[in-house]
This record gives C-alpha cells, structure tokens and sequence, in this order.
C-alpha cells in the first residue's frame, strides 16, 4: 500500500491518493468512503466503487482488499491504475494500453503472466 502523504498526477487530468481535493483535476480515492456526491462541491472526488462518466472519461472504480483500483477509458487510450497484486485479476479489470502500479510487487506479478504489459510503477513517475 502507498503511504498518505504520496499523492500521484496521472496522465495530466488525475490526481491518485491525495489528501486534498483539487479542481483542476479528477481526484481518484485509494479508500473507499461513501457514494459519490454529484454537484456538492467544486471538485470531482471519486471515492466509491462503481461507473463514472467524468469530463469526457469512463471510469470504473473497483474494490479488492479493501482498496479502489480504477479501469479508465479516455478518448485515445485506456488506462488502469491498480493498489496491490490481487486487483490484476479482479474480473472488472479490462485490457489496458497503460497500467500504473503502486509497488514493485504488482509490476513482478504482472510480467509472470507473461503478457504485453505496458507498466508504470508509479514510484518512478
């Protein structure tokens, strides 16, 4: 699991794990908390599993282990964002031009499946 204080920008339009809700960008929860609150606030915070269409994206937030991994469809890419090894294969979890990973441990996992996996490890961004 990735510590609080680490927060990541992703792909120029989501901000993973960060402790303060920012409205320039989509803010994407590691923990689950309670359903979405459309219109409430100034930020998208998307922080309950479940389907999303948010500025143009499809986002599909999933549970395992008591975390949120996310399945992201953009105009030109689809993008997955996982928290730890068991969400690889979590059924939702679709085909992905670009996984970004948390710990070193699901980029390992990953490549003894031997598949064509684009992976960022997300302490190296």
């Amino acid at each position: 699991m990735i510590p609080t204080q680490w927060w990541f920008l992703l792909e120029n339009t989501f901000l993973y794990n960060a402790d303060e809700h920012n409205p320039a960008y989509i803010n994407l929860s590691t923990t689950v908390w309670e359903p979405m609150q459309y219109n409430k606030n100034d930020t998208t915070f998307i922080n309950f599993p479940g389907e999303y269409d948010v500025n143009g994206c499809f986002i599909r937030a999933i549970v395992e282990k008591d975390m949120l991994h996310y399945m992201i469809q953009m105009q030109d890419k689809k993008i997955a964002i996982l928290g730890n090894k068991r969400a690889v294969q979590h059924d939702s979890m679709d085909i992905a031009d670009i996984w970004y990973v948390t710990d070193a441990s699901i980029q390992e996992t990953m490549e003894k499946m031997e598949m064509e996996w684009d992976i960022i490890l997300m302490e190296m961004i």
